[in-house]
């Protein structure tokens, strides 16, 4: 059976913290849908594109939670 993955950006014109608590809640909603896997976009440089540098950190927290 395929197993369906969920892909993120977080790109929202709010503060940090904000944008971190929107990921999560949309990973944590794409789990309680049946989707198996998060997948998150890693930005650096741009002050538009630069909302998550370190992935791995917001995954940690995800995985905990989920």
């Amino acid at each position: 059976m395929p197993q369906l993955s969920f892909f993120t950006r977080i790109l929202d014109d709010v503060p940090p913290a904000e944008r971190y608590r929107r990921a999560l809640e949309q990973i944590e909603q794409a789990e309680r849908v049946g989707l198996h896997r998060a997948w998150v976009a890693q930005h650096h440089f741009h002050e538009r594109e630069g909302g998550l540098p370190a992935p791995f950190v917001l995954l940690a927290h995800a995985a905990a939670r989920t």
